[in-house]
């Protein structure tokens, strides 16, 4: 217990020696030189991360037979879902009836955005269409496969290959 006591009042010593060290070194009214220079350097670091991230991107183009690319690009997530909402809104209010959601230029996928392919997927299958998915990253491909929708969707791993079952089907 002696050596517990010992190991408190260092840290007890140790704590009021910076304290009174921080008090003493920064006149009173400004910032420590060092909490600003760490301040600019997270700043900097959050906007290098920032600069890093893939932009967010969703188009849609016409493939005919009533069918429909959305290509989207960047991380889908919730906060780009109601972009991407938009666009298969956009495809059904203009009579589609199928859909690829190429997602071939996507890194990451969120909970959010397979729920969103979840709830569209009837709505298109009800109009004698289907909502099929396009990738071959193996992140998004796992991430399917942990979730089970890879036996939900179908999954192509290239566009065309998509395109074409669209059309013959």
């Amino acid at each position: 217990e002696s050596r517990r006591s010992d190991a408190f009042a260092f840290t007890g010593a140790a704590s009021n020696a910076a304290a009174s060290f921080s008090k003493a070194a920064v006149p009173s009214g400004r910032t420590p030189a060092l909490q600003v220079a760490t301040q600019a350097n997270a700043q900097t670091a959050l906007a290098g991360v920032h600069a890093m991230e893939p932009e967010f991107d969703v188009r849609i183009a016409e493939v005919g037979n009533n069918g429909f690319v959305v290509s989207v690009s960047g991380e889908v997530d919730l906060h780009t879902a109601p972009e991407m909402e938009r666009e298969l809104v956009e495809v059904l209010q203009l009579g589609g009836n199928s859909v690829v959601v190429d997602l071939a230029e996507v890194g990451f996928i969120d909970s959010t955005v397979l729920g969103l392919l979840l709830r569209y997927k009837p709505r298109f299958r009800s109009r004698g269409g289907d909502l099929v998915l396009v990738s071959d990253d193996r992140r998004i491909l796992r991430t399917l496969a942990i979730t089970g929708l890879d036996r939900v969707f179908r999954i192509e791993q290239r566009l065309g290959d998509a395109v074409a079952g669209l059309q013959a089907a």
